[in-house]
C-alpha cells in the first residue's frame, strides 16, 4: 500500500496562490428526498424494523332483512413486513505531513482533515440519494457482451448515459452473471475487484469503461456492473442485497429484480406484461434468475395482491406523456387505493414534458413553495420534485406518509472507545477516517404509490 495517491490529490490544496473562498465543486448535488422523509430511529431491533400490516377486513359485515340471519362472523387480518438495515461506509485517508502542512500554510483554503471528512460524508449522502431511487440491487449499468479484456462496452440500467455512476477514476467495480447471480470476476474477494482507470465517450448513452488490476472476464450480454461489494450476490438459493431499497424497487408490481417472479412490468392496468428488463436502447435482459427468490421486505408480491404498486408502462418502448396518464394514475391511487399523494418525483426532462402539456392547453403551470424556500411546479396540487438520480423516463407518485427512513446510526464517523475517529495506519505516517450510516427505506403500504415508466424524454 502507498499513500502517494492521497498525497498527490491533497497537493492541490497546498499550492501558493488561490482565489479566496472554498474549492469549487465540479459536480451538482441537491438531495430532496432525504429531507422530506420521516426519520424513524425507534422501531429498530437487532438490525431490523418490523412493521405490522392490516391487510383484511371483517368479511361478515353486511345488512340483513328483518328477522333473517346476518352474515358469518369474520375477523380482521394482519401480516407483517421486515425492513433490514443496510450499511454504507465512507473511508478516507491522508498523510501526516499533509495535515501538518495544511495547518501551517496561510494560503491553504482548506484543512486536509476537514476537506476529506466533510467530503466523505457529502459523497456518502450523494450515494445514498442514488440508492433511494434504485432497487437495492446495486446495479449501475450492463455489459453488452463478453469483453475478456480491461475495456468493456456498457449500456444503461435505469439511468443514462451508461457511465453516469462509474465515471470515477479509482472506483472498484464487479460484474454479476445474469445466468445465476454469481460474480463474473475471478473471485468475490477484494483481489477480484476491477478498478476503473478511465472512461471514454462520456456523452454517449452506450460507452466504454476501462479497468486496471483485473479485467471483466467471462462476461455475457446483460451481466450487471456495480460497485465492488455492493452489488447483489447469489448464494445459490436467494439473493443478498447490500444497498438501501429505493423507489424503483419499492414502487413496483412484482418481486425485486433477480427473483424468479421478477418482471419489468406485470401488465397491470391494461399494460402489456413484460418479463425482461427493457430500455430505450433495445436492452432486453432476463433477470428472473432460475429458481432464486428475492422477496420485498420479506413478502412475495405474487402471494399478496395488496403488496404491489400501480405501474403504467408501455412494454419498454418510450411514448409521449399525456394528461390521461397523469390523471388516471392520480385517480387510481386517490380513489381506489386511498392514497394521499404528496409528491411526484421525476427527471428534469419529464418535468418539462408536463409543463409543455400545460402550456399547450393555454395555461400556466402552477407552482408551490416547499420547506426551505424551494419553488417547484405542481400538478393537481401535488409538487413535482426534480431529482438528478431519478430513473429516466419515470415519474413516481408517492404518498410520503407511507414511507420511513429507518435510521440506526445517522451520518457519523467510526470511533474507538475513547471517542477518537482518526486511526493510525500501521507502518505509515498516515491516518484513516471512516464515515458510516446504518439505515434503510421502509414501505408501510406499498399499494399507495405508483409510477409511470417508459416516458419519452
Amino acid at each position: 500500500m502507498t499513500l502517494a495517491s492521497e498525497v498527490e490529490a491533497i497537493g492541490g490544496l497546498l499550492k501558493k496562490y488561490y482565489e479566496s473562498g472554498p474549492a469549487r465543486k465540479q459536480f451538482w448535488v441537491d438531495h430532496q428526498i432525504t429531507r422530506r422523509l420521516y426519520k424513524n430511529t425507534r422501531d429498530i431491533q437487532g438490525g431490523t424494523a418490523t412493521v405490522g400490516l392490516h391487510v383484511g377486513r371483517n368479511s361478515g359485515v353486511a345488512s340483513a332483512a328483518n328477522g333473517e340471519s346476518y352474515g358469518t362472523p369474520g375477523k380482521q387480518t394482519f401480516n407483517q413486513t421486515t425492513v433490514p438495515l443496510k450499511y454504507l461506509y465512507m473511508p478516507t485517508r491522508f498523510s501526516g505531513p499533509d495535515i501538518a502542512n495544511s495547518r501551517g500554510n496561510a494560503a491553504a483554503f482548506a484543512n486536509v482533515m476537514t476537506a476529506n471528512m466533510d467530503g466523505a460524508l457529502n459523497d456518502g449522502k450523494a450515494d445514498l440519494n442514488r440508492q433511494l431511487f434504485s432497487d437495492g440491487s446495486g446495479i449501475l449499468c450492463f455489459l453488452t457482451g463478453d469483453p475478456s479484456t480491461v475495456t468493456a462496452t456498457i449500456e444503461p440500467y435505469l439511468w443514462g448515459p451508461a457511465n453516469k455512476y462509474v465515471d470515477i477514476a479509482g472506483l472498484e467495480i464487479e460484474a454479476v452473471k445474469i445466468a445465476d447471480g454469481l460474480t463474473a470476476m475471478t473471485a468475490h474477494t477484494r483481489a477480484g475487484a476491477a478498478v476503473v482507470s478511465a472512461t471514454a465517450i462520456a456523452s454517449a448513452t452506450t460507452c466504454t469503461i476501462t479497468t486496471t488490476g483485473q479485467e471483466i472476464a467471462t462476461g455475457a450480454d446483460g451481466d450487471a456492473i456495480g460497485k465492488y461489494g455492493a452489488t447483489m450476490y447469489s448464494n445459490a438459493t436467494s439473493f443478498d442485497d447490500y444497498e438501501c431499497m429505493g423507489l424503483w424497487g419499492g414502487i413496483h408490481n412484482t418481486d425485486p429484480i433477480g427473483s424468479t417472479a421478477y418482471k419489468y412490468d406485470a401488465g397491470d392496468a391494461g399494460n402489456t406484461a413484460v418479463a425482461n428488463f427493457t430500455g430505450p436502447e433495445s436492452q432486453s435482459h432476463d433477470w428472473a434468475v432460475g429458481s432464486l427468490t428475492r422477496t420485498f421486505q420479506g413478502l412475495a408480491t405474487a402471494s399478496y395482491s395488496w403488496w404491489k404498486s400501480t405501474v403504467y408502462g408501455n412494454g419498454g418502448t418510450p411514448r409521449a406523456l399525456s394528461f390521461s396518464l397523469l390523471d388516471n394514475m392520480l385517480a387510481t391511487l386517490k380513489v381506489t387505493k386511498g392514497a394521499k399523494i404528496s409528491a411526484l418525483y421525476t427527471t428534469w426532462q419529464c418535468n418539462q414534458k408536463i409543463v409543455d402539456l400545460i402550456r399547450a392547453d393555454r395555461r400556466y403551470p402552477d407552482t408551490m413553495e416547499l420547506d426551505g424556500g424551494l419553488k417547484v411546479n405542481s400538478y393537481q396540487g401535488v409538487p413535482i420534485i426534480v431529482d438528478n438520480d431519478c430513473p429516466r423516463g419515470t415519474m413516481f407518485f408517492v404518498d410520503e406518509s407511507e414511507l420511513a427512513m429507518y435510521v440506526k446510526e445517522d451520518f457519523t464517523f467510526i470511533k474507538d472507545g475513547q471517542g477518537n475517529n482518526m486511526f493510525k495506519i500501521s507502518g505509515y505516517d498516515g491516518y484513516e477516517v471512516t464515515g458510516k450510516v446504518y439505515c434503510n427505506l421502509g414501505f408501510m403500504n406499498r399499494n399507495k404509490h405508483g409510477k409511470i415508466i417508459d416516458i419519452l424524454e
